[in-house]
């Protein structure tokens, strides 16, 4: 084997290895893009899950109050107002995370989002819990089906007080942690693109 023949083999074996080498990153771009939408997409999701289920609470407090179940006005402006403040705060918390396809400021974009939407997550849930939970007492209070009625009252009282902050502080531990996840994601994916 001459020189000659030696540097083509040679040259050949690079062209092939840079080929490879190009569809490896490629490859490996498109599973941590895969992955960090993937987790993106969820906290949207959670948000999204959030304000139907408001639109659903508003429409149900409704209903209870024209069919009678509920014996005041006031109550029903306690609950309808509380569900239409926590629907709010969940379309607002879902306009800081902007939809993943329609985005035009790139990866930095979404980093910001996600810091966003932790700022507004740290201060907001936890004083949206204590709204609820004073909001719910009041109701059980005015309903005269509180702290001075008869024990199976009482004892619904109390148990929906405790399913709502087991509620509020179990979701917000697992929100907590997919904003984390979708952080770690997120900057993986920036440093693979600026390699």
């Amino acid at each position: 084997m001459d020189i000659n023949e030696m540097k083509k083999n040679w040259m050949q074996f690079n062209e092939r290895l840079e080929k490879s080498e190009t569809v490896n990153r490629e490859a490996i771009k498109k599973i941590l893009s895969q992955k960090a939408q993937g987790s993106y997409e969820r906290l949207r999701n959670r948000e999204k899950m959030g304000v139907y289920a408001g639109c659903f609470v508003c429409v149900m407090f409704i209903v209870m109050f024209l069919t009678g179940r509920m014996q005041h006005w006031y109550s029903f402006a306690v609950l309808e107002s509380i569900s239409l403040i926590t629907t709010v705060y969940g379309f607002c918390s879902l306009k800081a995370l902007p939809n993943w396809e329609r985005n035009n400021g790139g990866l930095t974009q979404m980093m910001h989002a996600t810091a966003k939407y932790k700022k507004l997550l740290a201060f907001n849930r936890p004083l949206l819990l204590a709204i609820m939970t004073v909001a719910i007492a009041t109701f059980f209070c005015l309903e005269n089906k509180g702290f001075d009625s008869a024990p199976k009252y009482q004892v619904i009282f109390w148990f929906t007080i405790a399913f709502i902050i087991w509620c509020g502080t179990s979701g917000l531990r697992k929100t907590k942690k997919q904003i984390a996840e979708a952080d770690e994601d997120i900057k993986e994916l920036q440093k693979f693109e600026t390699e």
